[in-house]
């Protein structure tokens, strides 16, 4: 036991379980059950009255959507993911 734990072409040998980075894959079930959401910020240059960018990628589908938001509040955001 100590001479295969020590000799390198044994430890080679040796099955090994693979090493993995910590990461799962996301499971989704259908359209629209997972989502992510990210909130842009351009009031440096905003576009008219649109100084705030929401995108919406859909992890299923990878179906992605931008809409022009005016604000970032609470109501605005939430109209914008009804709709």
């Amino acid at each position: 036991k100590i001479f295969t734990d020590s000799c390198p072409h044994c430890i080679k040998r040796i099955a090994r379980k693979a090493v993995s980075a910590g990461h799962a894959p996301l499971l989704t079930y259908g359209l629209g059950s997972r989502v992510q959401i990210d909130l842009i910020d351009f009031q440096s240059c905003p576009d008219g009255d649109f100084k705030y960018l929401l995108n919406v990628q859909d992890l299923g589908t990878k179906f992605y959507d931008c809409r022009p938001l005016t604000s970032k509040r609470g109501p605005t955001v939430a109209a914008a993911l009804v709709d």
